[in-house]
């Protein structure tokens, strides 16, 4: 019999796209504190805000880190300057990473998954590569495939990461898209 399809409200699992030109949803404005919207946590605290202007979101410096986290990975903590959001299902994240400045020299983009195994957690770098300074489609989309492979057994939501580990940057597009 095939296994049990996990479950995960708080998971993003149908195609998604965030509108970051869309004031209604996301307000120019900064935030000091966590914010949630449309199921992707963006991290803030006083001091280390995170805010949407000009249609993009912008992290405002790197977040703070503890040692590797896993083998090879190291993920952010104290809870500012990156993005998390759940699936659990296979399919492609959409990202479009931006510098925000005139060089990309010290502006690194990397997603993260992190997955929990009948409680054995673990994470893989599925991106890590400086962020391009054109807004231009072409030079900064980047779509990245979550394999069933890369999900086969989690107990719980697969969480991505979504952070610059040495500076600033922006993200001007966010999507999911689950596999067919």
């Amino acid at each position: 019999p095939a296994a049990a399809e996990l479950v995960d409200e708080t998971a993003i699992n149908v195609a998604w796209n965030a509108d970051y030109s869309n004031p209604e949803i996301y307000p120019e404005q900064s935030y000091a504190e966590d914010v949630t919207i449309e199921k992707v946590t963006y991290y803030a605290a006083e001091g280390k805000t995170i805010k949407w202007a000009s249609k993009r979101m912008q992290f405002g410096g790197k977040p703070s880190f503890d040692t590797e986290t896993y083998p090879g990975v190291t993920l952010p903590t104290g809870g500012a300057r990156y993005a998390t959001f759940k699936i659990t299902k296979p399919g492609t994240i959409k990202v479009f990473f931006y510098s925000g400045g005139s060089s990309n020299t010290g502006r690194n983009a990397s997603v993260v998954l992190e997955t929990n195994v009948g409680g054995t957690k673990s994470a893989k770098t599925i991106h890590s590569a400086d962020a391009p300074c054109s807004t231009s489609a072409a030079d900064g989309l980047v779509e990245l495939t979550v394999t069933k492979a890369d999900l086969a057994g989690i107990t719980e939501a697969a969480v991505v990461y979504l952070f610059s580990n040495n500076n600033t940057i922006q993200i001007t597009q966010l999507g999911f898209e689950p596999a067919s």
